[in-house]
């Protein structure tokens, strides 16, 4: 149902909150400049008029989110330090000193839900404008946008693993099957039990079995890599010929190569046509290596991959 619209009044046995605040703190002035009417009227038509119980009030969840934001703050944090908080319970709308949560935190999370991040961006529309109309942000300063750096999990696996001979015969068949490349076997099903039986016997100590696991894993790779190489020729499209044979190359490398070996492929990339230089590298475990988003002051931001011994370039 649509968010309740309720408001505090001080009375003989409260405590008013202007008494307790200063009314020129950064908040205070913030809460008076935001038009938390415009953000009522974006949020109200994802909820029914008439069914289930009124929600919380509009105003005070989303000014639970900013604060959220801006003080880094987990949701059961935010509502333990809210109810000690004069200045945050004033930005929330209350007038009077509240000594009960507001909400559960878990209501948040249904929040988040409800809206998506869609509708939440407009807490980062209204602090703009508010920027724009007090002074705080000028027209040259919109000119040049600085991207925060932000690190991304990247799927590289150890060199001479089931997973990575798994994943390059899999990035095989599908650019071969795309290219019209007919194979005479694509191991898609044998394979992917071969890997989850790689694994159990791994964690089993079975070391015996898991390399048997392996080792076919990597005779199915050779068995691939033969196949399309034959089959190249017959393919009549220059770019899919261009792109598998860049595959085949690398595919090539993972197959041959060998765990005392320098340079070495990490990982079979997911795009083979990249502007950027990329650098795999390995934290000595699988699936736990990044990739850096460097920022650059023309508001792009290029991405640049580390490896502490070793970097192969793709």
């Amino acid at each position: 149902m649509l968010p309740k619209n309720s408001r505090s009044e001080p009375d003989l046995f409260t405590v008013s909150l202007k008494k307790v605040i200063d009314l020129e703190h950064s908040l205070v002035k913030l809460a008076a400049l935001i038009d938390w009417d415009a953000i009522r009227q974006e949020i109200e038509p994802v909820f029914c008029d008439d069914n289930g119980r009124p929600a919380t009030e509009v105003r005070v969840v989303m000014g639970l989110f900013y604060l959220k934001s801006a003080f880094d703050q987990s949701d059961e944090q935010l509502i333990q330090r809210w109810i000690e908080n004069p200045y945050w319970q004033w930005f929330c709308g209350y007038t009077v000193m509240q000594h009960k949560p507001p909400i559960d935190p878990t209501t948040l999370s249904r929040w988040r839900s409800r809206l998506g991040a869609e509708r939440l961006e407009i807490l980062l529309q209204q602090t703009i404008h508010v920027a724009r109309r007090t002074g705080q942000l000028r027209k040259p300063q919109l000119a040049k946008i600085n991207i925060d750096t932000t690190v991304q999990p990247k799927a590289i696996a150890f060199p001479t693993d089931a997973r990575l001979y798994f994943k390059a015969a899999r990035s095989l068949v599908r650019m071969a099957q795309n290219a019209g490349v007919v194979l005479r076997r694509s191991y898609k099903f044998t394979n992917k039990t071969l890997l989850v039986m790689q694994g159990r016997y791994a964690r089993a100590k079975h070391y015996r079995r898991a390399r048997k696991c392996e080792r076919k894993l990597r005779t199915h790779l050779g068995c691939l890599l033969r196949d399309v190489s034959r089959k190249l020729t017959s393919i009549t499209n220059p770019t899919h010929r261009e792109a598998l044979e860049q595959l085949l190359t690398i595919v090539r490398q993972i197959f041959k190569q060998q765990r005392t070996d320098s340079p070495k492929i990490y990982s079979v990339p997911a795009r083979l046509v990249c502007s950027d230089r990329m650098i795999h590298f390995s934290r000595n475990h699988a699936l736990s290596s990044f990739q850096f988003m460097i920022p650059s002051t023309d508001g792009t931001a290029r991405r640049v991959h580390r490896q502490r011994e070793g970097a192969q370039e793709v």
